[in-house]
């Protein structure tokens, strides 16, 4: 993993960032619920790559008020969301973040206005074999879990959230 940060001489300008790269695997015996060897298989639910890069801008304006400003943009590599064989993989996607802040001179209010995940990506986090959902005739356990209707946890999509602060 790599991080970076850059502030301006003014304190006014600055620039973040993160890149990762992580190569997780079943390195020992492990099995899952259907009983095969996960030995050499993706950990789920990890992105092998992995980024973020943001910036901030402040203007200062008479009698003290600030605007803060604030892009981030992320990136997530693909995975699996289970570790059945045959599970959905969730493809890569970026999610982009926007945020406002205006605070008075002596910071005792604060009203910011943010964007979150304004590309409205709906990702898959995990999923699984819907309980008690079989298809056709299996009723022994042995039917692999990979045939069932399969359930995938979803992140929401774009939000908005205003959110005023007062310090009295």
């Amino acid at each position: 993993a790599v991080d970076f940060g850059w502030t301006s001489n003014r304190g006014n300008f600055g620039v973040t960032g993160a890149l990762s790269y992580v190569d997780t695997e079943f390195t020992s015996e492990f099995r899952n619920v259907e009983g095969d060897s996960l030995k050499g298989s993706r950990v789920p639910r990890t992105p092998q790559m992995t980024g973020e890069v943001g910036l901030d801008y402040s203007f200062l304006f008479r009698g003290g008020w600030t605007l803060k400003t604030r892009l981030n943009a992320r990136y997530h590599g693909s995975y699996p969301l289970d570790e059945i064989r045959g599970s959905p993989h969730q493809d890569e996607f970026a999610l982009y973040d926007a945020t406002l802040k205006l605070r008075s001179p002596r910071g005792h209010y604060e009203l910011s206005v943010s964007g979150l995940n304004l590309s409205d990506e709906v990702y898959g986090m995990s999923s699984m074999a819907r309980p008690f959902a079989c298809p056709g005739e299996c009723y022994a356990l042995t039917s692999p879990l990979g045939q069932f209707d399969q359930v995938i946890t979803s992140a929401i999509g774009r939000q908005f959230v205003i959110r005023l602060t007062a310090k009295l």
